[in-house]
């Protein structure tokens, strides 16, 4: 990576990844951040992790794979070659980053948009389930109620644009 001099506008790709037990890391959530310092302004894109792209030297998959078997490197080529969108830089969180980061920051607030009732919520190990019941309207959330709504995506019938919406709504 080429050291950013903190003035230049840059794209950043930020990989929320998600890891049961023994399998490998992988995708789970894609935001592609575009950078302008000189006019304080971020624009950002969610790409989904279910779209179907050519893995430079692999084949066609799921863009949530390229992670798993290439890293952030891959990853972003991908997104390079695929969507055009040249990245400068890779930012990879685990659930567990993303609750400590929330947490340092003594939480959030956010304004859900609706009630999120989902009895069949992934536990963060495991194949178990661990229900959540988030309600509508401003709240602040811990690190784990704040992966809990940026998550949660089995309540709609949308399911990933419904998150994507939850997400930018965060």
């Amino acid at each position: 990576a080429i050291q950013w001099n903190g003035a230049d506008r840059i794209t950043v790709a930020m990989l929320g990844l998600t890891q049961r037990t023994t399998e490998p890391a992988r995708t789970d959530t894609l935001l592609l951040m575009d950078i302008d310092p000189s006019h304080h302004v971020i624009h950002m894109l969610s790409v989904p992790r279910d779209l179907w792209v050519d893995i430079p030297g692999y084949g066609y998959g799921k863009l949530a794979i390229p992670y798993e078997i290439g890293g952030p490197r891959l990853t972003a080529y991908t997104l390079e070659r695929d969507l055009g969108i040249p990245v400068d830089y890779t930012m990879a969180l685990t659930f567990r980053g993303f609750i400590r980061i929330v947490n340092a920051m003594g939480g959030v607030e956010v304004n859900v948009p609706r009630r999120l009732n989902d009895p069949l919520y992934p536990c963060l190990t495991g194949y178990a389930y661990c229900p959540i019941d988030i309600r509508k309207g401003p709240q602040h959330m811990s690190g784990y109620q704040a992966l809990e709504f940026v998550r949660e995506r089995h309540a709609f019938a949308q399911q990933d644009l419904a998150r994507v919406q939850d997400q930018q709504a965060f």
